[in-house]
């Protein structure tokens, strides 16, 4: 399958090219036996990504959520109430913004003559793993984007006095420092991790042997942190393979598996509104004389609800 999106047109929407959804479903397409079928599909790996970066969070079409400024952090010793006067009374730093989920889907176009047995269940499998590919990659893009610049780190000089451990626990600290409370999650692109062991095992110090065989578990141990992701994803496009995240990136960041407004510091949260039905996403199946249109939607929007909870290095 080609892998350009293309403009919903009759033109345009030939066998095999997948398409933006647009006005053009009606509650009598909506098929229930493929709808049925797509809560089966899923892609695991891609999707432990996105909830890594961004926890999904339910919400109606239109919400209101709070843009924090790291209020749920801060701490005083004026809390002492005199006899026959009031608490005293703060306000909160935070700011209510009015907000939407996105409707978001694609169309793929069946010829008849080229129609076997699974066809349509292939096709819309393929639809549903494209859609949550392009919600991770706006995460990645969301939170790459909450992190600000990031500070350039030599671990590829050979170098012997060259540090990641150093650098990634630093970079740790300085979020702590902005925020009150160390960032709990470490993102990792590919060349960053790579980049990391073959510092290790060109250096002469000692114990470089040992820390380039570190996994996931241990260096999360020993920076502290309760999740780290190495990242590997790739999507792909009329210039070829890419990855999701940047091959060069270390991101430190605050999320929560189970977000909750005002009691979390989650940079990024994925607000998701179920379709019509109740389902994560719905299917429409529309029949003409020679071919038929699928179509996948759902809805959902990325945001970043916390000021400041990420920072980033990038390994040159």
């Amino acid at each position: 399958m080609e892998n350009v999106i293309k403009e919903l047109t009759d033109a345009n929407l030939n066998n095999g090219f997948a398409c933006a959804a647009n006005e053009r479903m009606a509650d009598s397409t909506f098929s229930e036996a493929l709808t049925n079928f797509v809560a089966g599909v899923h892609d695991a790996e891609t999707e432990k990504l996105l909830n890594f970066i961004a926890p999904p969070v339910r919400s109606a079409r239109r919400f209101e959520f709070r843009k924090d400024k790291g209020a749920i952090l801060w701490s005083d010793e004026s809390d002492s109430r005199s006899v026959g006067a009031d608490f005293r009374r703060i306000s909160v730093e935070s700011e209510r913004v009015d907000s939407s989920t996105v409707n978001r889907g694609l169309v793929i176009r069946i010829d008849n003559d080229e129609r076997y047995d699974g066809i349509e269940e292939q096709k819309v499998q393929s639809l549903i793993l494209r859609l949550i590919r392009n919600e991770c990659r706006r995460a990645v893009a969301g939170l790459l984007a909450a992190a600000g610049t990031a500070t350039e780190k030599s671990w590829l000089t050979g170098n012997t006095k060259t540090d990641p451990d150093s650098d990634i626990i630093d970079l740790i600290e300085s979020v702590g420092d902005d925020v009150g409370v160390d960032p709990n999650r470490l993102l990792f692109g590919r060349k960053a991790w790579n980049a990391r062991f073959r510092a290790y095992r060109a250096s002469q110090n000692a114990y470089a042997g040992v820390a380039a065989r570190d996994g996931v578990s241990q260096l999360a141990d020993m920076y502290g942190v309760d999740e780290i992701y190495r990242a590997g994803e790739r999507y792909a496009d009329k210039s070829g393979k890419k990855s999701i995240m940047k091959n060069d990136y270390v991101v430190a960041f605050l999320g929560c598996d189970n977000p909750v407004e005002g009691l979390d510091t989650s940079v990024l949260k994925r607000f998701w509104t179920p379709c019509e039905g109740g389902e994560a996403f719905r299917v429409y199946r529309e029949e003409k004389a020679k071919y038929v249109d699928i179509t996948v939607e759902h809805y959902s929007r990325i945001l970043s609800t916390v000021s400041g909870c990420a920072k980033a290095i990038s390994i040159v």
